[in-house]
């Protein structure tokens, strides 16, 4: 309003804003894990309500999504969006969840994870992010939702944590790093909306 601004800044800062002001879980969990606070009570709380609030916000994104895109400007489209959004979410909640619960059952005491059900998981993580993308939302949705319904913990939340922590924190994440990085072209960046992001 007082400051001229590019209009693809203006119409993009209240994304921008909302974006900026959560933290996710996962920073949240870490911090809580180096300051030694993820096993008291204030710990548990504090990942409970980043967790709440990360479906929360992936939620509103998605009605906000499927508000802004209706080109056709009837009320029906939106809703239909938000049915199929909300279908989806208690899919994974009341379908893979159990399955996951059944294979959890039938791992022995004390003994490792069987290779198909870590597969298994996988495959339902891929599953999950090809449909958040079928129902015109973020590929992350799926996955993220079903991440919060896996057990934490021993056999199953370790045994995945295992598999994937070397080849997430050493392959996926510097990869994609610098695959943004190297498709950034910074000459075509504008100053004045560089100087407007840095005060926001």
């Amino acid at each position: 309003k007082y400051v001229a601004m590019d209009e693809t800044l203006k119409t993009a800062l209240p994304t921008i804003t909302a974006a900026q002001a959560v933290t996710g879980s996962p920073v949240i969990g870490c911090l809580l894990t180096e300051l030694k606070l993820m096993n008291t009570d204030l710990g548990r709380l504090a990942l409970s309500v980043t967790m709440f609030s990360d479906v929360m916000g992936i939620s509103m994104v998605g009605v906000a999504m499927a508000i802004l895109g209706n080109k056709t400007k009837t009320a029906l489209v939106p809703a239909l969006e938000i049915i199929t959004l909300l279908a989806f979410i208690l899919s994974i909640i009341y379908l893979f969840r159990p399955a996951i619960l059944w294979m959890l059952n039938r791992i022995e005491e004390g003994k490792s994870v069987k290779e198909s059900y870590t597969i298994t998981i996988f495959v339902f993580v891929l599953v999950c992010g090809f449909l958040s993308e079928l129902i015109s939302q973020h590929y992350l949705l799926g996955p993220l939702v079903l991440g919060y319904v896996v057990p934490a913990g021993p056999p199953l939340g370790s045994a995945l944590v295992m598999k994937l922590e070397i080849l997430a924190t050493g392959l996926f994440y510097p990869s994609y790093l610098a695959n943004s990085g190297l498709r950034t072209n910074i000459f075509r960046v504008n100053p004045r909306s560089t100087w407007i992001m840095g005060v926001l």
